[in-house]
């Protein structure tokens, strides 16, 4: 291809992604003296950071805070981003009330401090509406410091090699022209992985670990992969409405809620004392004995809160969530009907392996948000999602703006990538891309999610290497302007690679520790587990280890 075809953007710092990490990195790194681009799929300030329940996890005393993350992490999860969470999360909140939002306040006007599922104390700030307000906060700081934003691109690969990041390779979705940016640094803010489980996820579309891949093919490692969150209340019916999240435990089971299998023998009660992670294994091991009802849940009982009064009762009824209204009916939504009920994926503790800025190995790389791992170890703390896109935003961007010297470009890597894409498009036989990402979601789901052992990983790992010899022949068709199946097919490259190396780490780590379950290694192993299992790619081979040392 003709280096004419290509739009050239000649920029310090580039950011994938555009939710709350990537909004806080380029406004940070713009207000450094960095020049500064935004690519991303979505709408800025839209991601997962709109659709979020909004609290934002603070603390006036380190020390506490650091407690409750290394419980929580259960013994693998990073001690510097732990410390530097636990040290700046007033920090964070500050930034995010610079940026021009505004928190719930209580009687006295003092931010209102809510208690969360896994916290010691209250200690969680939320605003109005939640993720909405954050999104719609993060467009007006950007339209005030005169942010340069590409929506509707999608980034196709990373220039340059290990030794150096030398620019970005993206294509813009309305148009169809290849956009190449040239740049010191890239900053990775794309989330996590959730539709390598769809439908059975919490995550908007794209969420399809872009970042991951990304990072990998450009010679840096990733970390905990294996460690997926669930929630355990996703909604099993009808076929729109699988994997929306209809509550927490603590919050919408209600003081006397409980579970019980499809002939409605009770399994777990006092569940709104109970962590998202232990309420999801119950679920888990209903399902998995036999239990489930017919459309693949196991049944909340709420009804035992109609006999509670005062506030008590309003408390409950007001945290009902309107997901349920919908899909199970307003008798459900209050409480005089049980709620069919299936764990569905919310996200990824596991990313790019980097420091306490967001650097990744490859110099010029950096990752913030879900797309880095390390901070959560085995589990994530209700809020710290949030809280984390702040405080680490702003070190990444920092970091990113001093990094503005790129290595020279080699256009070979453009016209490779780009004749890869121009194949598929003139393809006229082989299976559609979706059609390989529902295989794939199915296979994942079936044999790499809650409960997992050798037989069904290793079958997963054998059915990911059969998708990707299928998806090398995909045939997408069409064009490149708005043409949908094109974002399938690069999508479909990244959940393939992700899917192995959840599958790989999630084989390596033999033992039950946090979010990862194997029901053949069922206990927690001692203190030689307590190491993330890192991946890499080696001569185009994913390469799995647990990393017994730093990562």
């Amino acid at each position: 291809m003709q280096h004419e075809a290509w739009e050239r953007h000649e920029d310090d710092v580039v950011v994938v992604g555009a939710g709350g990490a990537g909004a806080t990195a380029a406004l940070t790194a713009q207000r450094a003296g960095a020049r500064v681009a935004v690519i991303s799929k979505d709408p800025f300030g839209v991601g997962n950071t709109r659709i979020s329940g909004g609290g934002i996890a603070t603390e006036d005393n380190p020390q506490d805070m650091l407690d409750d993350l290394a419980r929580s992490g259960e013994g693998i999860e990073a001690e510097d981003l732990v410390r530097v969470m636990a040290d700046e999360a007033s920090a964070g909140i500050r930034c995010l009330e610079e940026q021009g939002y505004v928190f719930l306040v209580d009687a006295e006007g003092k931010p209102r401090r809510e208690p969360r599922g896994g916290h010691s104390k209250a200690r969680v700030l939320a605003g109005p509406k939640a993720g909405v307000s954050m999104g719609q906060t993060l467009r007006w700081a950007a339209a005030r410091d005169d942010l340069t934003i590409h929506e509707e691109m999608v980034a196709l690969r990373l220039l340059g090699s290990r030794e150096g990041v030398a620019g970005l390779l993206a294509l813009d979705l309305a148009s169809g022209r290849y956009h190449v940016f040239r740049c010191g640094s890239v900053v990775l803010a794309t989330g996590g992985a959730g539709w390598l489980y769809y439908p059975h996820t919490t995550n908007v579309k794209a969420a399809t670990g872009d970042g991951y891949a990304l990072a990998l093919r450009m010679g840096a490692e990733l970390r905990d992969m294996e460690m997926v969150q669930f929630l355990p209340f996703g909604l099993t019916h009808p076929s729109c409405t699988i994997g929306c999240n209809a509550g927490e435990p603590s919050a919408v089971a209600g003081p006397r809620g409980v579970l019980r299998d499809a002939s409605g023998q009770m399994v777990l009660d006092r569940l709104n004392l109970r962590t998202r992670a232990e309420v999801s294994n119950v679920v888990w091991a209903t399902l998995r004995s036999g239990a489930a009802t017919p459309f693949g849940g196991i049944l909340l009982d709420v009804t035992g809160n109609l006999e509670t009064s005062g506030d008590e009762r309003e408390v409950w009824r007001r945290r009902t969530e309107e997901a349920i209204r919908f899909a199970y009916g307003v008798r459900a939504q209050q409480g005089f009907e049980p709620w069919d009920v299936a764990p569905t994926i919310h996200y990824f503790m596991g990313g790019v392996v980097a420091d306490v800025d967001g650097r990744c190995r490859v110099p010029g790389l950096f990752a913030v948000g879900e797309a880095c791992g390390g901070l959560h170890g085995a589990n994530r703390l209700s809020s710290l999602a949030l809280a984390e896109l702040w405080v680490f935003g702003q070190r990444a961007g920092a970091a990113a703006a001093q990094t503005r010297t790129a290595p020279p470009l080699d256009p070979t890597q453009v016209e490779a990538a780009v004749d890869e894409l121009e194949q598929a498009t003139q393809r006229r036989e082989g299976p559609r891309p979706i059609q390989v990402r529902t295989r794939l979601a199915e296979a994942m789901w079936r044999y790499a999610a809650g409960h997992r052992d050798e037989a069904g990983l290793r079958r997963a790992i054998e059915v990911v290497k059969e998708l990707a010899a299928e998806a090398s022949q995909c045939r997408v068709g069409g064009g490149r302007a708005y043409n949908t199946a094109l974002v399938d097919y690069v999508e479909l490259r990244s959940l393939l690679l992700v899917a192995e190396a959840v599958a790989r780490s999630a084989l390596e780590r033999r033992e039950s520790r946090g979010a990862h379950v194997r029901i053949d290694f069922p206990e927690r192993g001692g203190s030689e587990w307590e190491w993330p299992v890192v991946v890499w790619l080696e001569d185009g081979e994913l390469r799995c280890e647990i990393r017994r040392g730093a990562a």
